[in-house]
């Protein structure tokens, strides 16, 4: 499924990922690089189209994107954690 290379890049980006640890990785890649990123492409997509920018659904957008950015990236930092630990033990057994 996976080529040496492409498991051997997998292993150093994520080593330079978890070296940040949870909170600052949840924060950076969910919270701001999800979240607050598509917080501000909705609202400008609405601005474009519209010419205005509704205060209820940016107070939404502001709420519920970041938090399901923080979800998300929680759920997938487990994910990449367990796909890590079972490289590592592969890669020693070689």
């Amino acid at each position: 499924m996976w080529g040496i290379k492409s498991k051997e890049k997998f292993l150093a980006n994520w080593q330079v990922k978890r070296a940040m640890g949870k909170k600052k990785y949840v924060l950076i890649y969910g919270f701001f690089g999800f979240g607050i990123l598509l917080a501000i492409l909705f609202s400008a997509i609405e601005l474009i189209t519209s010419a205005t920018i509704a205060t209820n659904y940016l107070f939404a957008r502001i709420i519920v994107l970041p938090t399901c950015g923080i979800i998300l990236l929680s759920s997938r930092w487990e994910s990449q954690e367990k796909k890590f630990a079972k490289e590592m033990y592969l890669k020693t057994q070689r």
